[in-house]
Order: structure tokens, then C-alpha cells, then sequence
């Protein structure tokens, strides 16, 4: 028995390596056959971006990163601007007019303006303590500020009103109007020049039988009272102790413009009359929040009005006449910064256009194109005004003219015409002294 057991196993023991060997031979002819190609992903055509997910074997956040940094982006050419017509001074005045008349009747908006008015003692009170008030928050905050000036101020010293949000305030305005002030002509100068009139200033208030001077300025983080010049005045004066400086800002960085020696600095001593001006500056300033949600009116008034509304601009009007109609103060802002010889390059093209108008008895701001000039016609009228000489010398005079869209061109051959009604083109050529 023992026999047949062992023979058992040796029997099957041969059975197992001959399907090991047929196993192992039908394993190497599967090895001897050609592998087939890995077949790699398909890019699709126009694809941006990463490569697929499928490239990376262990794919890590600096891969991603990196492959998606190194992708293009895309970017719609449907912006808002092209979307949005603008608008133009008759609307923008009827929006502020609105905005006016809201706030005048919102009892909320007037209660708020009621309690800031409350604090004009407490305001009046740390003014003559060594401080100048800075005054911010939502809202135009001048009507306040210009009442706290007339039934405060006003009535105990000289009062003078900056407005900074006009572009025309600066250096000038503010010494200009400080020298209006009774008998400070009389003080002779010591030096030409902002030092020799900021030490006819300062020592001028010195002497105490003369009323002191309380000075307003309305928006002082404007650009047009960002000059040195003007920082040097500002922040002489207002350490003088008898000279008070009350200010608005609504931009929200505007106390990065002083450093925090210049806003904490003190009022300079009382000092005798002839003697110099403390070297140190600053502005004492003593921060509160006006908040009156009252619309700013009267300080976009002073904004470039030659932006509003956005016109089409150079050689890409339309023949139909697509551009909007421009206003008269609009044409006049413009006409007053070009030279003499462009004003009388467009006296000349609106007096052709306003002859062609007043034939077809018509005063419609559309389809002016068709009583436009030829550019050929135009630049022989200029040649023989002496106004141009050759193409490029026209081109360079009408440049300033239709970046600003006065001027609008288009048709074959080319058309050029200005983009106002009839009345509007008479009043202008009143202004310019044109009969």
C-alpha cells in the first residue's frame, strides 16, 4: 500500500511538470508574438489649457500649477462699454437734479445733517484748543461745512473757502484769496517768490489786533492740492495758532498722504512779530466722520465735460451718423484748449456745415453727414487760409478735433461733419467771434 501511495505521487508529481512545460512554452509563444503600440490620447484641435489628466503618472499641486500658469487664457470681446450707451449732459443733469431732490426730501437724510449741525459748539470748541478738523465719510459734506463756516467763522475772523474738487484750484487760488484780505497788502515782502508771501502770511495774523483766519477747503486730497507747493503752504499755516484749518476728503486713502508725525504734529507757539517760522510742519489733525448720504452735485460739476458722453471717435463713425450729438459746453471746453490755427480750421468746416443746414431748413442732429465737406474740398479751403499745407499738417489740426468726437469722418470719398444740431453750431460760432 505504502508502494502504490508513493507511486500515486510520483505519478502525479509527472503530470504537473508536463502541464508546467506546455504551460510554460504557450507562455513564451504569447512572448514571442509583437506587442501592440500603446495607443496615446487624442489632442483635440483648437484645445487650451493642461494636458489631459491622463499624461501625468502621479500628478502633484506644483504640476497643476504649473500647467495651468502656462495655459492661455481667453478673453471675451464683449465688454460693458460696447454694450452700454453712455449719456449724455441732458441726462446726466436730469439724474443729478433727482439725486437732488431725494435727498432734500428724505427726513432720514435731514435728520442726519440735523445732529451733525448739533456739534457745531463742540467742532468751534477744539478748534481753539490746537487742532485742525478733518472731516470724511459717505456723502458731500460742503453744504455742512460752508454753514458751520458762515454762523461760526465767519462772524469771529476771515473766512476762506477752498474748492479743491475744482481743477483750477492750487497754489494761485489759495494765495490769491488770502491776499484779498484787508490790510495784509500793506505788510511789505521780504523775498519774491511762496516764501517771501508765507512770511507776509504768518507773521501778518502774529499780531493779534488782526481777526484770525479760518480756512475751508473742500476735497484737500484733490490731485490740483497735491503739489508740493501747496502741501508746504498748507502745512505751514495750519500750525500757525491763530490760522484754523477745517477740510473734507472722500477718498478713502486719504489719510496716507500725511505721514504720523504731520498728522499728530502740535501748533507752533505764539511768537512776536519779525521773527522766523518754526522749521517743523504738519496739520494737528483732529479726525470726524460727517457722513450725510447727500449726492455730490455741485463737485462733479467741475469734471471734464468733454468725456460725457463718450463719442465715436476718429474715422470709425458710421455714415449714418451714429455719433452722439455733442453740446455747446462741451464744444466750447474743447475749443478752448486747441490753438488759434484749429479754431479757425473748425470755424471754417461749421460755417460750411451751418450753410448747408440753413438750405435744407433743417436743425435734426441725424444724418448731418449729408452736409458734411469733403476732405478734398476742406483741404483746399485750408490751403488757402494758410491754415495747412499738406495732408499730414490737416490731419494733425482735425486730430484733436475727433479724438474728442467734435469732428466725425466717413463714406467714399471721405466726408467730414460736425455732430450738432443747428442752434447748437450758432451759439458756437457766436462765442468765436464769427458772424
Amino acid at each position: 500500500m505504502e508502494e502504490e501511495s508513493v507511486h500515486f505521487a510520483d505519478s502525479n508529481s509527472e503530470e504537473d511538470v508536463e502541464e508546467e512545460e506546455e504551460h510554460s512554452s504557450a507562455q513564451e509563444a504569447t512572448h514571442a508574438q509583437p506587442k501592440a503600440k500603446a495607443k496615446k490620447p487624442k489632442k483635440r484641435k483648437g484645445a487650451t489649457g493642461p494636458p489631459p489628466m491622463e499624461t501625468f503618472i502621479n500628478q502633484t499641486a506644483f504640476d497643476v500649477y504649473f500647467s495651468y500658469a502656462s495655459s492661455t487664457l481667453r478673453v471675451s470681446d464683449n465688454v460693458l462699454s460696447s454694450l452700454v450707451e453712455p449719456l449724455t449732459h441732458d441726462e446726466v443733469h436730469t439724474i443729478e437734479q433727482q439725486m437732488q431732490e431725494h435727498a432734500d426730501s428724505n427726513e432720514g437724510v435731514q435728520r442726519l445733517c440735523s445732529m451733525h449741525e448739533s456739534f457745531f459748539p463742540h467742532y468751534w470748541f477744539e478748534l481753539h484748543n490746537g487742532f485742525n478738523l478733518l472731516f470724511h465719510g459717505y456723502g458731500s459734506k460742503r453744504a455742512i461745512l460752508t454753514k458751520f463756516g458762515k454762523e461760526y467763522c465767519a462772524r469771529n475772523g476771515n473766512i476762506i473757502i477752498v474748492n479743491g474738487y475744482n481743477k483750477r484750484a492750487g497754489l494761485k487760488t489759495i494765495l490769491s484769496a488770502i491776499e484779498q484780505i484787508p490790510k495784509l497788502g500793506e505788510v511789505s515782502l521780504r523775498s519774491s517768490g511762496l516764501e517771501g508771501q508765507l512770511q507776509r502770511i504768518y507773521g501778518f495774523f502774529r499780531d493779534s489786533n488782526h481777526p484770525p483766519l479760518y480756512l475751508i477747503v473742500h476735497n484737500i486730497e484733490s490731485p490740483s492740492l497735491r503739489d508740493n507747493k501747496v502741501s508746504t503752504l498748507l502745512s505751514t499755516l495750519a500750525l500757525h495758532p491763530r490760522i484754523h484749518l477745517i477740510a473734507s476728503a472722500d477718498h478713502i486713502n486719504t489719510a496716507l498722504l500725511w505721514s504720523s508725525a504731520e498728522v499728530s504734529a502740535r501748533k507752533h507757539s505764539p511768537t512776536p512779530v519779525g521773527t522766523e517760522i518754526p522749521s517743523h510742519k504738519g496739520y494737528a489733525w483732529l479726525f470726524h466722520d460727517l457722513t450725510t448720504f447727500r449726492p455730490y452735485v455741485i463737485e462733479l460739476t467741475h469734471r471734464d465735460i468733454s468725456t460725457l458722453p463718450a463719442q465715436n471717435q476718429g474715422t470709425g463713425a458710421t455714415s449714418g451718423g451714429a455719433g452722439q450729438a455733442m453740446s455747446e459746453p462741451a464744444m466750447s471746453h474743447v475749443l478752448a484748449s486747441v490753438t488759434e490755427k484749429a479754431k479757425r480750421l473748425f470755424r471754417l468746416l461749421a460755417t460750411k456745415q451751418m450753410a448747408a443746414v440753413e438750405e435744407d431748413a433743417s436743425s435734426k442732429v441725424t444724418g448731418l453727414e449729408k452736409y458734411g465737406m469733403q476732405y478734398d474740398l476742406l483741404f483746399n479751403e485750408a490751403r488757402k487760409e494758410f491754415l495747412a499745407t499738406s495732408d499730414v499738417a490737416l490731419r494733425a489740426l482735425l486730430g484733436e478735433f475727433m479724438d474728442h468726437g467734435m469732428v466725425l469722418s466717413g463714406g467714399t470719398p471721405e466726408v467730414l461733419w460736425i455732430p450738432a444740431g443747428k442752434e447748437i453750431l450758432k451759439r458756437v460760432l457766436q462765442n468765436m467771434g464769427s458772424t
